[in-house]
This record gives structure tokens, C-alpha cells and sequence, in this order.
């Protein structure tokens, strides 16, 4: 229970250990004595936040969620039933929510995941006057009003990962994405010596289809983060970085979302130089650069840059070239036209980065391209013909007919 104390005071708000990091902290809500939902306001004397953050100018969001704390049922003393009142008779809310939500899963979910489930899926309230808005989290209704129903329909749309040394991401697919529908980002506060220790967590939130963020949660001293989307999307991408390690060598989260979620790889190129591997001297010969997307989600602003040998000109084609696009499973082609000058042996070489979800990708592909000169038989000049009515003479000339 997040306390009874009432009014916005830094610190005494909120009483320990609601105020504690790994804590759920419950505010408490006055139903005004009817079953309608939509008229529900916060308890006069439900402690509302912030939390302070040793060292740091942040402040925490508390409470994490509200639950009805105004006239409750509840065992009295005396063996009878009474009517009870605040945060304390709001958190068994919480608590018996976690309980269904362990039966209707088969305990399959950890306590990260159930964390960000109750708190992703709460109803989101205006802190000014408590009606139901889109403001995200405050320091009155905390994520929001508890909402086992929704809990319940997204049980199915949270996952658990595990971040392993500093810079590391996890990526996730959240498909059919609905404006203010959001993604929350949960982990533990660790003790190390007495003294508590929090690694910084970062969430992002892209468009699929453009590679554009949509939204970033990036606190430092929190150990929750959330993101929404602003408007309609097919599909969306979740990163989870570990932006900071204080403490320890890995870092589990849970996450949960209001659509399908799924863990997906980061993408990655398959890319190959096509063309043929001997080619006339001084004849315009065509490189073919295949980039195949061999991850789970698409690809965005991608270069090709070709690099050629000093004996080699390039004839047609932007070097680099760039693609918006390359959708998973998805082949794509950037050509040029090259002229080979020497009889020799030429090493081609393509590197293609993109950048993609705050990340940068890279591939190099090589070719080994021999360039020979065509002598005429009868004529003893060069002669540019096809390769296939020309053979190699014992000296190693194509001599063509």
C-alpha cells in the first residue's frame, strides 16, 4: 500500500517500503459508492509521489497503479464484516489479481512479467481530474487504474528476456499497434554490499514499415519504462537496451504490449557480387549486387558502396547506391557497369551497412573477376566478342574464330 498520508510531499508522501523500486506501491480509489467505473476518483488520502532518486535530479513515479480503496469488506476484529477504507484494503486488489493471473496461466509467467502485464494493460487517468485520458503515468494514478479484463484478454502478449553485458539489445515484433496502445519495460533493483544498485534500461519504439521512432523512455534512475505509439501502425519494433551495467554481468526484464509480441533477431544482410568470373578486357562488364534480408524484420536506409581495383573504371551507376527498404526474406539489386582495363586478376569488393532501430548493420562481399584480352585468329588484332566462341590457346590467349 502506497500509504494514506494524502498531498504531493517529496519523500513522506509515500510511505516505505512502497516507495522501494521492486515494490508494487497500490493507491487507493473511491468508487463513490456506484458501479459505474468511468466516475471513479482518487481517495482524498491515498499518498501520492514522487519518489526521490538518491543522486540524481529524477524522481520516480509512485504509486505504480490504484485499485478501490473506499469502502472495502472486510473482516473486522470482533469476527463481523465492516466497511474499511485505504490503500491498505486497495492492494489485496493487486495481490488477488496476481493470483488469477498465475491460475490463468499456469504460473508460466515471472514476477518482471506480471509487473509490466498489470501495468501496461491499467487504465490510463487524468491526473487533473481523474477522468480516462492518454497523459501516461503520474504521480496520482501511478500507470494507471488496475484492469483485470484487460490483464486478462494481453496475458498472452508478455515475454521475459535477459540482457548480457552493456550495450546489448533484445528486439521485438508488436504487430497490429493501435494509437496509445504502449509497450512497459520492467526489471529489479539489485543490492550489492548494502547498497542498492539499478543498470539503466532503455525502451524504443519504431515503425516497421519506415524504420521512423515512434516514441523512447530513457530515465536513468527508474527501473520502469514505458513507450506509446501515436497514432495507427501494422507493425512496430521493441528494443530493450542495456544502456548502462552497474552491477553484474546480465540483466533480466520483463515486457508486455497491447497486440501480438513476439521476439524477433536483428536484421541481418546475405550479400553476393553476380557476374561472370572471366570478362573482356575494355568491354563494359555488369556487377549485380543481390541483398537478401535474412532476419526477422525489415531493413532501412541502406548503402552499397563498391570498391574497385586501381585497373578497373567505373562506366554507369551512383557509387553508393542506396535502398529505403528490405523486407524480411526480401532479395533486392544494385547494379553498375564496370570496365576492366589489364589482363588481370581483379578483387571487387561490396560493403553494405544500413542503419536500422538505432543500430548499425554491416556485410562485405568479394569477387575474384579475370579480365583477358581477345585476339582474332585471322586478323591478329583484339576483338571483343562473346566469351563462349573463344578458347584458350597453350599460351593462355582466347583466340576466337
Amino acid at each position: 500500500s502506497a500509504g494514506n498520508n494524502g498531498g504531493n510531499v517529496l519523500y513522506d508522501g509515500v510511505t516505505l517500503p512502497a516507495g522501494a523500486y521492486n515494490i508494487v506501491a497500490v493507491g487507493a480509489s473511491d468508487d463513490i459508492n456506484d458501479a459505474d467505473r468511468s466516475d471513479d476518483i482518487i481517495w482524498t488520502g491515498s499518498s501520492l509521489g514522487p519518489v526521490g532518486v538518491c543522486s540524481s535530479a529524477e524522481t520516480r513515479i509512485k504509486p505504480d497503479i490504484v485499485a478501490p480503496g473506499v469502502g472495502i469488506m472486510s473482516p473486522t476484529g470482533s469476527s463481523g464484516l465492516g466497511l474499511w477504507t485505504g490503500t491498505s484494503f486497495a492492494s489485496p486488489h493487486v495481490t488477488g489479481s496476481i493470483v488469477l493471473i498465475d491460475q490463468l496461466t499456469g504460473e508460466s509467467l515471472f514476477a518482471e512479467e506480471i509487473r509490466a502485464l498489470l501495468l501496461n494493460t491499467a487504465e490510463d487517468r487524468l491526473q487533473s481530474n481523474g477522468n480516462a485520458g492518454n497523459d501516461g503515468p503520474d504521480n496520482t494514478w501511478g500507470y494507471g487504474y488496475l484492469d483485470m479484463n484487460e490483464a486478462y484478454f494481453e496475458a498472452g502478449d508478455v515475454d521475459k528476456g535477459t540482457l548480457v553485458g552493456q550495450g546489448n539489445d533484445a528486439f521485438f515484433k508488436f504487430d497490429f499497434v493501435d494509437a496509445m496502445d504502449t509497450a512497459t519495460l520492467v526489471w529489479n533493483r539489485h543490492i550489492v554490499n548494502n547498497v542498492g544498485v539499478t543498470n539503466n534500461l532503455d525502451l524504443f519504439l519504431y515503425d516497421q514499415a519506415t524504420g521512423d521512432i515512434i516514441d523512447s523512455s530513457e530515465y536513468i534512475g527508474r527501473n520502469i519504462e514505458q513507450v506509446k505509439a501515436n497514432g495507427d501502425y501494422e507493425s512496430a519494433v521493441v528494443k530493450v537496451n542495456l544502456n548502462t551495467l552497474n552491477t553484474g554481468l546480465t540483466e533480466d526484464f520483463g515486457i508486455a504490449v497491447n497486440g501480438q509480441l513476439s521476439e524477433v533477431n536483428l536484421p541481418q544482410f546475405n550479400v553476393t557480387v553476380n557476374s561472370k568470373d572471366n570478362v573482356i578486357c575494355n568491354t563494359p562488364t555488369k556487377l549485380n549486387i543481390k541483398i537478401k534480408n535474412t532476419g526477422q524484420i525489415a531493413m532501412h536506409d541502406i548503402n552499397a558502396n563498391l570498391n574497385l581495383p586501381p585497373n578497373t573504371v567505373l562506366v554507369s551507376g551512383l557509387n553508393p547506391q542506396t535502398l529505403e527498404a528490405v523486407n524480411p526474406g526480401q532479395t533486392k539489386v544494385v547494379s553498375w557497369t564496370v570496365r576492366f582495363k589489364d589482363p588481370s586478376s581483379s578483387a571487387v569488393s561490396v560493403d553494405v551497412d544500413s542503419s536500422s532501430y538505432g543500430e548499425e548493420i554491416f556485410a562485405t562481399a568479394n569477387a575474384n573477376i579475370v579480365c583477358k584480352n581477345v585476339i582474332n585468329q585471322n586478323s591478329g588484332r583484339y576483338h571483343n566478342t562473346s566469351l563462349e566462341a573463344c578458347k584458350l590457346s597453350p599460351t593462355g590467349t582466347l583466340i576466337c574464330l
